[in-house]
């Protein structure tokens, strides 16, 4: 239910003004079919993976990170930003500040996604 229709007020969401970010994990068959595996209300936007000292053998993320004992993972390691990650996780948020900031300028979503599409 939305804040609007008597759920609970999060932080001015009452005003119907807020949004929720969802991560899906979705594999693709060999006829490029989407399959949804996982829905998290509460994705991580982390873009770094940890690597263990003793398996990585790359010098150039030897020299250029610092060595790490967090507790994201047993024994010393190296926190490494993946590129793809990276990627995905800004062009995600990027429209979904795109789409917020449409319907704060009341733009129907259907008509920002019809001129979305236009440009492309």
């Amino acid at each position: 239910r939305s804040a609007t229709e008597g759920g609970p007020d999060y932080r001015g969401c009452s005003t119907g003004k807020c949004f929720h970010v969802l991560g899906m994990d979705v594999m693709l068959d060999q006829d490029f079919h989407p399959w949804l595996l996982e829905l998290n209300s509460s994705p991580s936007m982390n873009t770094a993976t940890a690597v263990q000292v003793d398996e990585c053998d790359d010098e150039d993320i030897q020299s250029n990170c610092r060595r790490c004992n967090c507790s994201e993972v047993p024994g010393t390691h190296y926190h490494v930003t993946s590129a793809i990650d990276d990627y995905v996780k800004r062009t995600v948020m990027q429209g979904a500040m795109e789409i917020a900031l449409a319907l704060s300028n009341g733009v129907p979503v259907h008509r920002y996604l019809q001129l979305l599409h236009s440009c492309n």
